[in-house]
């Protein structure tokens, strides 16, 4: 029997061209598959199926497209001074992105807020024309754009003092994209779509016949730096927390080392691997070590140290920072935005140093030292802190998890006592149910919990939950004056697990380890058998 070919499909005796559309495709194209007819005839239909097909994936690229032009525009970070045509791009995108909201959201007419209001107005067309003709005086320039130009100066993008030559420089590019938005919104109103900017500064510049990584464009995301592409990639992966703060800082360090903003398609796999060579010399911390250093010159004054401080482990290099510039690239070879990955098997080849004592895990000595009197008293009554180390020893949640789980997120399933792992977690898959080990209801983990909500107490660790939410106020204030993102994961470690690692191992004799297997805790901790750790379930 003939094998079957790929996109015929045969049905009643008349032959068809079949594409399936991809599911997040479904929305745009409004169909599960593409059908076209192709005749009776076997052989006919196979002389036409090619071009047909052609033109299906063309219809799927083009929803590739809107997909990604849905997302919204990235935001330049707080403080950083931004050139012309930045500012142009950013509030010519920002501005037709909050219209398209509007008209998705029903709202006819536009914000009231906004400087669209006068659209329809000849005299304020006409007088955008003169600031954008040099005309204009600075009272005219500052009742028209004044909101444009507080935005950028409360965002630390320009600030230019008022009257000067780059201030009213600026005002002529901004009227300039303003009478293009005002055009645009007009198109709208009309039911175009399509149109296209004519401002120099909007338009992006066609690729020199000299410049061989042209044939590497297949679309107009193609020629866009990886900061703008970002927000699509968020939106299309669902990614949020602290690995949406990690590929960003990811692209920032990438472009801090291409020395600017480079379009997708210019980046090459000399560029990937220059990069990976600097991360290797790239000292760990250096953001906070060398403050308002950019990467380069990090690696520059770390040098220049009689000490220098030490690099970013090889391990560090390849499973986050390569791994996460691995993953964005793939996916712009996934979404048609480049051909392929200048990423593909870029890693650091190295050997574990066996002169440095590797991490290992803590034996049952080392759990009799750490869980030993007077910290573990069983005449006296514990606390938070006894019970936190108890339940990290058995439950293995990360620091950030535990601290957030509230008492509702304790409760029986099915005859077994369980802790839910439910509030922000690292991502949606860290989401899960813990049974609680026999050991810790044993040793009165229920009769805690209990007493925390007679108190009233809404947290398993009331006061680790309460110190991390503060050191997140606190992050936020900073953030926005720095601009640095502030990310609720990574507060929680800097209470409890800090004073275990810092404070209270050293002074029990003990390395940095990580308990695991069998569990024997010191005798005054144990029920007579003389071992704890067989994770069995138990009944309520």
């Amino acid at each position: 029997m003939a094998s079957k070919t790929k996109n015929l499909q045969e049905r009643d005796g008349r032959f068809y061209a079949r594409l399936a559309v991809p599911a997040k495709l479904k929305e745009i194209v409004g169909k599960r598959e593409l059908l076209e007819k192709l005749g009776p005839d076997r052989r006919t239909a196979l002389r036409k199926l090619p071009g047909v097909i052609a033109k299906m994936l063309s219809t799927l690229d083009a929803a590739r497209l809107q997909t990604i032009a849905k997302a919204e525009p990235a935001k330049p970070r707080y403080g950083q001074i931004l050139n012309e045509h930045q500012i142009a791009r950013t509030y010519y995108e920002s501005e037709l992105f909050s219209d398209s909201e509007d008209r998705d959201a029903g709202n006819v007419r536009v914000r009231a807020n906004s400087l669209f209001i006068k659209h329809n107005s000849k005299d304020w067309v006409e007088s955008l024309n003169s600031i954008v003709a040099g005309l204009a005086d600075d009272n005219t320039i500052e009742a028209m754009l004044c909101p444009i130009f507080d935005k950028l100066a409360a965002s630390g993008h320009f600030n230019a003092d008022v009257g000067s030559p780059e201030w009213r420089k600026l005002a002529r590019v901004l009227a300039g994209v303003q009478t293009e938005i005002i055009e645009r919104q007009a198109e709208r109103n009309q039911g175009d779509l399509t149109g296209k900017p004519r401002h120099k500064l909007l338009t992006e510049p066609e690729p020199e016949p000299s410049d061989r990584l042209a044939r590497r464009i297949l679309g107009p995301e193609s020629i866009k730096p990886l900061s703008e592409l970002l927000p699509a990639f968020f939106k299309e992966r669902n990614i949020s927390g602290g690995n949406e703060n990690e590929h960003e800082v990811s692209v920032r360090m990438f472009e801090e080392h291409l020395g600017e903003p480079t379009p997708l398609y210019k980046i090459t796999r000399r560029d990937v691997l220059a990069y990976k060579a600097a991360l290797l010399e790239l000292p760990a911390n250096y953001v906070k070590r060398f403050p308002d250093t950019k990467l380069p010159d990090a690696i520059i004054a770390n040098k220049k140290r009689k000490v220098p401080y030490p690099f970013l482990a090889p391990r560090t290099v390849n499973d986050k920072w390569l791994s996460a510039l691995r993953a964005f690239l793939n996916w712009c070879v996934q979404n048609d935005l480049i051909p392929d990955s200048p990423a593909n098997g870029v890693k650091v080849s190295y050997q574990v140093d066996k002169g440095t004592p590797p991490r290992v895990n803590f034996d049952p000595s080392d759990l009799a030292k750490i869980f030993s009197k007077p910290l573990f008293d069983r005449l006296k009554p514990w606390g938070e802190t006894q019970w936190a180390y108890l339940v990290s020893l058995y439950c293995g949640t990360r620091p950030s998890e535990l601290a957030q789980v509230k008492l509702d997120s304790i409760r029986y399933e099915r005859e077994i006592l369980i802790m839910r792992i439910q509030e922000q977690t690292k991502n949606t898959g860290s989401q899960r149910s813990i049974p609680i080990h026999s050991e810790l209801v044993r040793l009165g983990f229920a009769d805690y919990v209990a007493a925390l909500s007679m108190s009233g107490a809404s947290h398993l660790f009331p006061k680790w939950y309460s110190d991390g939410m503060k050191a997140l106020e606190r992050a936020e204030v900073k953030s926005r004056l720095t601009g640095k993102k502030a990310i609720l994961n990574h507060h929680f470690p800097k209470f409890l697990p800090k004073r275990f690692n810092q404070t209270y191992l050293p002074r029990q004799g003990e390395n940095h380890g990580q308990a695991q297997g069998l569990l024997r805790l010191p005798p005054h901790l144990q029920d007579g058998t003389g071992t704890g750790g067989r994770f069995e379930r138990h009944s309520r």
